[in-house]
């Protein structure tokens, strides 16, 4: 079984609370401790779509689920309406 590298600890959301942010992860070799940031956007499914070293150990991620759907996108979730198509045409 191969070996995993931690890519942080729960930091909390940025500011806009669209981003979620993990640091103090394994140590690089040669390098900073690893972290991530993980971009959260309204889709129909829990889906990650996205991941990314933009710097050494620095990572990147994005994701969709429907959690993040707000507003007039989110209706119908709370009352139980969730279907995969019901939740697409809501993040549009």
């Amino acid at each position: 079984m191969g070996h995993g590298s931690r890519l942080g600890s729960w930091k909390g959301f940025d500011d806009s609370g669209e981003y979620m942010l993990f640091d103090n992860g394994d140590v690089c070799w040669q390098g900073p401790n690893r972290s991530m940031t993980l971009r959260i956007r309204c889709g129909a499914t829990e889906t990650l779509t996205k991941v990314a070293e933009p710097s050494r150990c620095e990572y990147t991620a994005e994701m969709t689920t429907p959690a993040a759907c707000s507003g007039d996108k989110s209706d119908g979730i709370e009352s139980g309406n969730n279907s995969k198509a019901s939740v697409a045409r809501r993040c549009k």
